[in-house]
C-alpha cells in the first residue's frame, strides 16, 4: 500500500471515529431531554389535579359561603350550580378539562352510578374522558347517613382506579355546630382506610351571627319553593279585582 493511500484511511478512520462520537453525543443529549419531558408531563399532570383539589378544598368553599350569605343557595340544585359556576370560573385557564353534571359511570362490570360532578380530562386520541375528580353533594337541615353513603360512593370510584380524589361537601342547617359532623365524617373516613376522600361539612349557622339567621331563614323558606296558590302577588291582584266587581255591583 501506498504511503498516501496509508495516510487517506487513518485520516478516515479519524473522521469516521469524530461523526461515531458526535451521533453518541447527540443521542445522550436527546435521550436526557426526552427523560425530563416525561419528568416535566408527569409533575404537570399530578399539578393539574393537587391544583383543583386545593381550589375545591379552600377558595371554593369560601365562594359557597359568600353565595349563602347572599342567599343564592337554598336547594341541592342551587348548590350544584353555584359550584359548577366557580369551577368553570376557575378552570378556564385549563386546555382540556371540564366539568360534567350527572355524569353516568360504570366501573367495570358494576352497575352504573350517577356523580353529581365530575372534573375530566379530554384527551382527544381516546374515545372517552379521563374523569380526575368527583363531587358528591347534599342539602338537608340535619346531616344525615347519606353522608356516609357517598362517601363509600366515591371510595369505590377510588378503589377502581376511577378519579384521583373524591369530594362529599354537604350543606346543613344543624343545631350542632359544624366541627362536630366534620369531625363524625372525617373519623368515618379515617376508619376506612379511604384515601384522597375529603368530606365538607357547611353549617350555615355556624357561619353567621344570630341577626343574620333570622333574615336568613326567612329567605331559605322564601325561595325554596314556589307554591302558586300562595303567590302573594296574585292573591293582592285577586282581591284588587274582587273589590272593582264589588263596587260595580253596587252601582
Amino acid at each position: 500500500m501506498a504511503k498516501d493511500d496509508f495516510g487517506k484511511g487513518s485520516q478516515k478512520r479519524h473522521l469516521a471515529a469524530i461523526k461515531a462520537a458526535e451521533t453518541k453525543r447527540k443521542k445522550a443529549i436527546l435521550q436526557e431531554k426526552e427523560q425530563r419531558e416525561r419528568k416535566t408531563s408527569k409533575t404537570t399532570k399530578s399539578k393539574i389535579h393537587h391544583n383543583i383539589a386545593s381550589f375545591i378544598e379552600n377558595e371554593l368553599i369560601a365562594k359557597l359561603i359568600v353565595d349563602l350569605k347572599n342567599h343564592l343557595i337554598s336547594s341541592e340544585s342551587d348548590l350544584q350550580s353555584s359550584i359548577y359556576y366557580h369551577l368553570r370560573n376557575y378552570l378556564s385557564d385549563y386546555n382540556n378539562i371540564r366539568i360534567s353534571a350527572e355524569l353516568p359511570i360504570k366501573p367495570k362490570e358494576d352497575s352504573k352510578v350517577f356523580v353529581d360532578l365530575v372534573v375530566s380530562k379530554i384527551i382527544h386520541s381516546f374515545t372517552q374522558l379521563v374523569p380526575l375528580i368527583a363531587i358528591e353533594l347534599k342539602e338537608h337541615k340535619e346531616v344525615g347517613t347519606d353522608l356516609y353513603e357517598d362517601i363509600d360512593k366515591l371510595q369505590m370510584l377510588r378503589e377502581n382506579n376511577i378519579i384521583k380524589y373524591g369530594f362529599m361537601i354537604y350543606l346543613c342547617r344543624s343545631m350542632k355546630d359544624q366541627q362536630h359532623w366534620q369531625e363524625k365524617a372525617d373519623n368515618y373516613v379515617k376508619s376506612k382506610l379511604k384515601s384522597r376522600i375529603k368530606p365538607i361539612i357547611i353549617n350555615i349557622y355556624d357561619n353567621i351571627t344570630g341577626t343574620e339567621k333570622i333574615e336568613f331563614d326567612r329567605r331559605w323558606q322564601q325561595t325554596k319553593t314556589y307554591d302558586d296558590s300562595n303567590a302573594t302577588a296574585k292573591k293582592a291582584a285577586k282581591t284588587r279585582k274582587s273589590r272593582r266587581e264589588s263596587k260595580i255591583l253596587q252601582k
